[in-house]
This record gives structure tokens, sequence and C-alpha cells, in this order.
């Protein structure tokens, strides 16, 4: 008698794995190509062969299959106007796609007593990142032990940590070198030495598990982690990891992509989030996340989530105090004032970490109360019986105050405060404005600590279709060794997209913000303009704090005047830092101000952003334009318009009959999204910005643009789903796969080269928790069985050397060929089965 099953297959696709050399930067795979025939060559950095927890790279050279029955020419060449979502973006060909984590450098630190720190920047646990763990590995099922829940790794925590070299020291050596150190921040991460792995604690996601699990109350949604197991609306398939070096600062940056899905009846609402992390110069670690509305419909009421579950390490394990007791964690969290952000220093004053909210796009709502898991999933509030009764659950939950051993047990906070937010509409901590060195939550100073989590989140708003909504956050670490740099905050954080407006003749220009130091009590404030050379820098004022302030690490606020008579119209670069007593340097912090003309009656518009001329035109690297500026004007109450000029093109409104609130003010403007699609060439352009008023005075500014040829960019789908299936020892029906996204190729290049075929190849279906276990299938392509291991999809045209873009699109070729049969072996077992699928544009001769 054979036994029947049901098995969940949804496939899991590698996505738009291609190979190139763009602007100097390298695929992880490259390709050389003669008579058909493709060697893959891994660039990337090797996992090391004595760990056998992780796979090694793939280096077997794949040869294609040269049968014409399975080669299929056809191909839909979209025109310039008829785009899909997935558009072009030349500035995506300068991330690689990597299947493995790694960790990415940042700047070496140099302290006066000759001793480095170095941060480094990674997702999920360093200890998986640094050893190359490959992501599939990292998203599966946590078994390490029986009360394991979730997925061996949070890889949606965009985590960091710094290692510190003694003089004479070599970094290069790893944090296990004798005289290295290394500080961590997060609980799981960094963290083994205490049995913990895998930054549980830390992750991001949305409100989306509302639309699956409706809270009973509108204002306060469910939420789900994205570690929850075989769940679409925690994450439709294994995260897509990406790294490139910055070109601004010369360090790694890095980037995390995954989807969350929801199907209800026939509405597919889905949210693409794309996590990135960059340093800046000082060591700041830059986080911004975007969620995108990338489903079918309108989502009401959406609100973005990170949430960050802190613990101080050292050595990977919990800092201790000279008696051995934990000492980093149940820490209490404090203000770093004026809505800054937060910071918590280990009890002993070993290390300390500061997140920095007020960046422009920072959360609308941050707290610092306690923590939930990745792998946790809540209803938002849940009525009791016949309606009387019910509750919040995390992060709305209200604290019961359970105290043991002095501390609250986890993840409870004081009786009444809520954990973390009393509704989507609360502010939290953000609406405390607490002052610098106050606990948060509003408590008494004696308030028992409890376990150090943090939460932050958007603005909640409708998230349109193919619009997205950014939160940025940032953070540093401070090592308190026996000579402490002072540390400075600067408030003014002008940009040269956003910066600070300054009229011609002002005299002076305000700053403010904060400073401490662990060592010194007296310190020096100083600052220079358009040059980064400390030992040309000019005295503010000079800083004092108390013994007792010193010792905490309590932030000290400073403000001060500096003079700028001097300086001519336009962008102008301020940085400033602290000099204590000792001789320590600071760090810089910098600020972009913009030095105009004062308002006239006639109405002026300036183009600030990007930067362009007709002799060095701008680079787009999409079909759409992002300008921002300022406009102003002296006298009139009401502007008649704005409107550009593409070129020789029909004029356009911008703005129209609008108030000048406050005549003589200097105001930024935005076009956010012009698109450019049919400027589709390698020739000069120019956008031509005119303000007008009602007695018919105007402004113009131009802005100019130039296409430049690169290499060509594959989109793959993100999402092929073949259902649940009863299968046996028979095949089943042939099944037509459920696919979300699309599969096109931009094509960059020019000057007539050679045509691009696009080629996928299939991998087993492999059970998810038990590798060894394998379901059979068969491939068809236009109801024709397939053997060969490489699939030829399509083919592109031959680059143009007019255009500067041609697209292919063969999403409707594959939904209507691909259809796959399924039937068990000796090893099949019930569950879900996973199969990588490759998609690859290769140039062929």
């Amino acid at each position: 008698m054979i036994k029947m099953a049901i098995f969940s297959l949804f496939l899991a696709l590698t996505m738009g794995i291609f190979f190139l050399l763009f602007e100097g930067y390298t695929g992880y795979a490259t390709t050389t190509v003669a008579n058909d025939k493709i060697t893959e060559t891994n660039l990337s950095d090797m996992v090391d062969p004595k760990n056998e927890i992780f796979e090694p790279a793939d280096e077997t050279p794949i040869e294609i299959e040269n049968d014409d029955e399975t080669m299929v020419n056809e191909s839909e060449n979209i025109s310039k106007e008829d785009l899909e979502t997935d558009g072009p973006d030349a500035e995506e060909l300068t991330w690689i796609r990597s299947d493995s984590l790694r960790v990415g450098k940042g700047p070496v630190l140099k302290h006066a007593d000759g001793t480095s720190a170095v941060p480094f920047l990674y997702f999920g646990d360093y200890t998986f990142a640094s050893t190359g763990m490959k992501i599939k590995a990292a998203f599966a099922k946590d078994t390490h032990n029986s009360h394991a829940i979730g997925r061996v790794d949070s890889l949606t925590a965009p985590n960091s940590l710094v290692i510190t070299v003694p003089r004479g020291g070599d970094i290069n050596n790893g944090p296990t070198e004798a005289g290295n150190h290394i500080y961590g921040n997060t609980y799981g991460d960094a963290h083994s030495l205490d049995g913990s792995f895998g930054a549980k604690g830390d992750f991001v996601t949305t409100d989306i598990y509302d639309l699956e699990v409706p809270s009973d109350r509108l204002n306060r949604p469910s939420v789900a982690g994205p570690g929850v197991l075989e769940k679409k609306y925690s994450m439709v398939e294994a995260p897509m990891f990406f790294y490139r070096i910055d070109p601004k600062t010369g360090f790694e940056e890095q980037r995390m992509v995954f989807f969350q899905q929801v199907k209800r009846n026939h509405t597919l609402y889905e949210v693409e989030v794309k996590i990135v992390q960059r340093f800046e110069k000082n060591g700041r670690v830059i986080t911004e996340i975007n969620y995108k509305n990338t489903g079918s419909k309108p989502i009401s009421r959406f609100m973005g989530f990170a949430f960050k579950d802190f613990t101080l390490t050292k050595d990977f394990a919990e800092i201790r105090d000279d008696n051995g007791k934990k000492a980093g964690d149940f820490v209490p969290i404090r203000a770093l004032g004026n809505n800054r952000g937060v910071y918590l220093q280990s009890g002993i004053t070993v290390s300390r970490y500061n997140l920095f909210t007020n960046l422009p796009n920072g959360p609308s709502s941050w707290a610092g109360r306690s923590i939930s898991k990745a792998h946790d999933q809540h209803k938002g509030y849940s009525n009791g019986l016949l309606g009387l009764g019910g509750g919040s659950r995390f992060p709305w939950y209200v604290g019961e105050g359970d105290v043991s051993h002095g501390t609250y047990i986890s993840p409870d906070v004081p009786k009444g405060l809520k954990n973390s937010f009393s509704d989507m509409n609360d502010l939290g901590d953000a609406g405390l404005n607490l002052n610098a060195g106050s606990r948060l939550g509003g408590v008494r100073e004696n308030e028992r600590a409890w376990d150090s989590g943090f939460a932050m989140h958007t603005k909640v708003q409708t998230l349109d279709v193919e619009k997205s909504v950014i939160m940025h956050y940032a953070s540093q670490i401070d090592i308190i060794g026996a000579k402490f740099a002072p540390a400075i905050e600067l408030d003014q954080k002008g940009t040269e997209v956003m910066p600070d407006i300054i009229q011609n003749g002002a005299q002076n220009y305000r700053v403010t913000g904060t400073w401490y130091d662990f060592d010194s009590t007296r310190a020096e404030l100083y600052y220079n303009i358009d040059t980064d050379d400390t030992h040309q820098g000019k005295l503010i004022k000079k800083l004092s704090q108390s013994e007792q302030s010193s010792k905490n690490g309590k932030p000290q606020e400073w403000s001060d005047s500096i003079s700028i008579a001097d300086l001519t119209d336009g962008l102008h670069y301020l940085r400033v830092w602290v000099k204590d007593s000792d001789g320590n340097l600071s760090e810089v912090a910098q600020t972009v101000i913009n030095i105009t003309a004062p308002p006239s009656i006639v109405p002026t518009i300036d183009i600030l952003s990007p930067e362009s001329s007709k002799t060095n035109p701008f680079n787009p690297t999409t079909n759409n334009l992002s300008l921002t500026g300022t406009w102003s004007d002296k006298d009139s109450q009401k502007i008649k318009s704005v409107t550009y000029k593409v070129d020789d093109e029909n004029e356009e409104i911008l703005f129209q009959d609008f108030e000048n609130k406050s005549p003589g003010t200097i105001y930024f403007w935005e076009l956010p999204a012009l698109s450019i699609n049919k400027f589709n060439d390698l020739n000069l352009h120019k956008v031509v910005l005119t303000i007008t008023d009602y007695d018919n005075n105007s402004d113009s500014d131009t802005f100019f643009f130039q296409h430049q040829e690169g290499s060509y960019q594959l989109i793959a789908p993100h999402s092929i789903d073949f259902g649940t299936e009863s299968t046996s020892d028979k095949s089943t029906r042939k099944i037509k796969p459920d696919i979300s996204g699309s599969l096109q190729v931009h094509d960059f290049r020019s000057k007539n080269q050679s045509p691009l075929k696009v080629i996928l190849s299939v991998d087993n279906f492999t059970h998810d928790l038990e590798s060894e276990r394998t379901l059979d299938h068969k491939f068809y392509w236009n109801n024709q069985p397939i053997e060969a291991k490489e699939l030829l999809i399509g083919e592109t045209q031959a680059a143009s050397s007019e255009e500067w873009l041609t697209t292919t699109n063969l999403t409707d070729t594959i939904k209507n060929n691909i259809q796959l049969d399924f039937k068990n072996n000796h090893s099949t077992i019930a569950g879900t089965y996973t199969s990588t699928w490759t998609w690859k544009a290769v140039e062929s001769l």
C-alpha cells in the first residue's frame, strides 16, 4: 500500500546571479564565454575550511548542454514608456550579491595611548558572519537544542561591534589575538561563551501580520517577527544579502532584502524591506530601513518596526564586575537629551552604546522598554470571553511590575509602564523630551532595572503601491580605556541635499550639541570650515564638567555661535571636535550650510541637489530624477507658479498659486520623481526650473544630466510557489507555479554588443529541516520534459549604440511555459521542500 502525504512545496530562488565588472567593483562571480561554455569562479572571501558547520564555496565548472530542443528564443522588448515596476537601476550594479554572510571593516580609530579601536558591521551574529555562514544555513530552523525556536540567525538584525588592539598589535589577527578585545552590544551576538547565539531579539519587521490575524483594536495592530517559521507574513523566502564599497568613505556597506506577504482572497499584500548599513568616516554606523509596498493594494495604517535587545559584552561573554557578577544586561537606558536618542553603559563602565534617533527620516516613535524575539507573533489586542476582559500584547503590553532577584522578570517592566507603546499614536520616550542622563520611561533613578530593549517605528500612514517609507538611525560604541578620547554630538545635521540655509549677510551661525569624557573634567571645543585638518581649528569655548558627571559619562550640553561673516555664497562644510586636558581629540562632527543671497522682490529658485553643470552633468542611474532646492520671495503674498521643462518638451507645473506665508523666508522644494524614460540615450539634457510671481517677475535655474553606458542588470522573480500537493510514488499533475515579481534584463551596454542569454538552473528539492530528504521532480517547458541541467529561457536584442537602456521582459515567457510535477522517493517524508533556482544573464559570442 502506497502512503499518501501532504507536502507544502515552496520554492526559494536565487535572484539575479549574473556576472559583471562595473565601475571597479567585481561581482562575486565572473564569466568567461567561449562557444557557450561558462566557467564560474568565486571571488568572494573564502569560508574557513576548518569550520565544518559552514558550507564551502562551490567552484565546480558548469557546461551548458547545447540541445536545440531546449533552446527557446522568445523575448518581448518593452517600450521606453512601458517599463514594469522592477525598473532599471544602474547603481544597483555596484552591489555584489553573496550567498554567504560577511563582516565589513570600518575606520581604524587611533587613541592617544597608542591603542586603536576598529568598528565592524554585519547582519545577525558576528560569530556566524565572520566565518562566512551561508544565508541558507542561517535561515534554517534552529535545532541546536530541544528548546530552540525560530531560525539559526536573525538575518534582519543590522549589528556592529568594536575590536580594540593594543599598541603594536594587529587587527588582522582578529579578536582572539593576545591583547585584542571584542566589545558587542546585542544579546546573542558575540555572546557565545554564555551560550547565546543568533541575535534573536534584534529584528526588523512590519505590522503586515495584522492583515493575517487582525487585532481587536485598530490602534494596536498585531505584530510578528521575521523569524516565524514557514509563514509568508514572516518572510516569503530566505533574504538576499549584498555588499559593496561605499564610494564616499571607501568602507564596506551591506544590505539585506526580504519580503513579507499576506494573501486575502485574490488580493496580494506584500512589503519589500531593504536594510542598508554603512560607516561614516568617524566610525559611526548609519542604518537605513526602506519599507516598500510591492503588493497589489495599498496598506492602511502601515508601520515599519525595528527592535533591539541590548546586552553589553566583552570577549564573547556578558561584561562582569570584579566579583564575576553580570553587569552588561538589565542596565538602565538613558536619554541623550533633546530627543537625540539613548545610551547605556555597563555597570562597571567598560563600554557604552549610543543610538541616535535625530537623523532626517528618524523614527516617529521610540521607547526603551523591553523586548520580544524574532520568532514571536502577537495579536495586538484580544477581547476576553463575551467581550469582557482581554488585553494587549507586545509591543502594547502593560507592565505588571513582576520582580524577582532584584530585577523585573523579562520581558516585564514597572507596573503601568507600556511595553513599548500604549497604541500606534503613542510616541513612547520620544514624547517625554527627557533631559540628558534621565532614565527612559520617566521612572525614578532608584527604580529597578529591566531587560534592556528598544523599539522604534515609522509614522502611521497609508502605504500606497510602489511607495516607500524610510527610517534612519545611527549607532556608535565607545570603549572606556585607560585614556578615553572625549565624545561629541552636533545637533545640526545639514547635508548637501538638505543643508542649513543661511542668508547672505548673517554674521554668526549657532551650533548646539553635547560632549562627555570619562577621565577629564576640562576640555576645549574647536571648529573649522571647509577643511578637515584638526591642526587648524579655532577655539569656540572652554568646557568643564563635574567629577561625578565624568564618572557617569553624562552628556553635557553646549551651545555657541560661530562667525560666518567672511563666507561666500554657496555650500560650506562646518566641522567641530573636542580636545580634552590630556590632549585627546574626539572624532569630528560635521554639518553643511548654504549661504544664499537675501530674498528680493524678484523671486529666486535654486537647484541644490544633485550637483551638476554643463561641463560636469549628473549621471542618472534610474529612469527617474529626484531634485531638491530652495526658493524665496521678499514681498509676494502668493506665488503664481513653479514650473519645470526638460529640453524642448512642454513646460509642466510643479506648484501653482501657493502662499508665501513668511515673505523673505527661504523654503525648500522637491521634485521627487521626474520621469526621464523618453530620454533614453547618451546625449546631454537639461531641466529648467522657473518661479514666477503675480507681478510676472521670474527666475530660473538649470540642471544638466547625461546617461553613461555601463553593464547589464538581471531582475528575477522574488517568489515562486508551487503550493501544497498530495504526492505518491507516481507523478502528480503538472503544476504551474505562482510567480511574484518579474524576469527582466536591463542592458546599459552600447555600441552594438552581442545579445545576452538568460539561463535557468534548478537544484534538487530538499526538506527544509532534514536536508538528506528529497522530493523528485520533473521540469517541463512548453509542455515538453526538460532533461538539461540548464535551460535557455530567452535572448535579448543586441545592445544599441544610440540608446542608454534596452529592456527585455521575459516574465510572461516563464509564466506561460514553466511546469513541474513531483513524486516521492525512498527518502521523502511530509514537510516543506525547497529548491534553489539560479538565473544568469551571460554574454554570448
